[in-house]
């Protein structure tokens, strides 16, 4: 059985991300997507196919601050902007530098301490010392970002593609990053 790409197939999208809203949401929560998170899924070139959209909506769900998943939430809208599959995208004219280098960094954090976060089960303390910051620091970052250990307990904890390295690339990046905030 041949199927295409899930970029070549574009009303398939919705659909899916429905199915999954439904399938990963916890037991009695509906969660909808806006129309920002509908567009960005729609723009998005899917190399990772349905399994990388499996794990954009459940990202979404973790981080989601109310029951309607934005396209920040998914995880998905710097990633277009950076791997040059949303050419047509232009900034806000009003957006600074200033003001995109703190959105960046905001979303770096969101991104960083939901991998961390599910990589570690909602355990603070080990997703702390992973990162090489105090916990108390770290219980701070994540207040900041409105994330509840709680989220990460349970089901949600065995995301494919979540484990941490232990040092190392990337991760000591953000290490270095997080550790200057």
């Amino acid at each position: 059985m041949d199927l295409p790409p899930l970029r070549d197939r574009r009303s398939d999208i919705l659909l899916l991300a429905s199915h999954f809203l439904q399938k990963h949401a916890p037991s009695g929560a509906l969660y909808r997507l806006d129309g920002s998170a509908s567009a960005a899924l729609g723009a998005y070139g899917w190399p990772g196919n349905v399994r990388e959209l499996e794990h954009a909506i459940l990202r979404g769900i973790v981080v989601c601050r109310a029951a309607t998943v934005t396209a920040e939430d998914l995880g998905i809208c710097h990633q277009t902007l950076w791997d040059g599959d949303a050419k047509d995208v232009a900034p806000h004219e009003s957006s600074s530098y200033r003001v995109l280098k703190n959105e960046a960094i905001a979303a770096f954090e969101r991104e960083f301490l939901t991998r961390l976060m599910t990589a570690y089960g909602g355990n603070v303390t080990h997703a702390a010392t992973a990162a090489g910051k105090d916990r108390r620091e770290f219980g701070k970052l994540l207040k900041k970002h409105g994330f509840d250990s709680q989220v990460f307990r349970g089901n949600l904890a065995a995301v494919q593609g979540a484990s941490v390295p232990a040092s190392g690339g990337t991760f000591s990046a953000a290490r270095r990053i997080l550790n200057r905030s």
